[in-house]
């Protein structure tokens, strides 16, 4: 199985579980984004709160690197295959608004913050994944940034995980919303019509 695949793999067992604990810490309903927002506007879900959408990305990482939860990934390239990347996505300003990302056993959520990607500053100091450097050879090239090196307002919360269990679906309600400081500051996505292109989502 390739990086690529494997990624996709844990993403659908996991990423349920922090869709519910951002429901159930903010509020509002999170919905799968279309197809051509995840493939062109790196957006996954679109969340809405208040009356209000965002537009959504997540991000599960195994349990194993909970020692690293001060640290974010976003992808560089995807070399192989030449497949749009994060990076490429957010410089353009065609991205998520907000960034959920989190750690997981497979279970449960162990930890996991929001991220404003307005404030993000790609420019701030990073390192590479060990074996997804430039020079690795491998099928993606990954980027590590420290959630301190970002800007102020950059992380919007990083709440405690309430460590439970999501029900099946991509969708939750909660009766009272209460999105999270700054959030409203956002401007609501406006959703381009579809446009081809060449390379295609990371």
């Amino acid at each position: 199985m390739s990086t690529v695949q494997a990624d996709k793999a844990w993403e659908r067992q996991a990423t349920p579980l922090l869709l519910a604990e951002a429901t159930q810490r903010f509020g509002g309903v999170i919905r799968q984004a279309s197809l051509s927002d995840d493939l062109f506007h790196g957006t996954d879900f679109l969340w809405q709160i208040g009356g209000r959408a965002y537009r959504l990305a997540c991000r599960i990482r195994h349990a194993a690197f909970i020692r690293y939860h001060d640290d974010f990934t976003i992808r560089e390239d995807r070399p192989r295959t030449g497949l749009r990347t994060e990076l490429e996505k957010i410089r353009a300003g065609d991205w998520a608004q907000v960034y959920a990302y989190g750690f997981s056993d497979g279970a449960r959520i162990l930890h996991w913050s929001l991220f404003r990607m307005s404030r993000f500053n790609p420019e701030a100091p990073f390192s590479y994944m060990r074996g997804f450097g430039p020079n690795d050879q491998n099928d993606t090239v990954t980027r590590i940034y420290r959630i301190s090196g970002q800007p102020q307002g950059f992380l919007l919360s990083s709440p405690p995980a309430g460590m439970h269990s999501f029900p099946q679906g991509s969708s939750r309600n909660c009766v009272s919303p209460t999105p999270p400081a700054g959030i409203e500051s956002i401007t609501p996505p406006a959703i381009p019509a579809h446009q081809d292109q060449k390379r295609t989502a990371a």
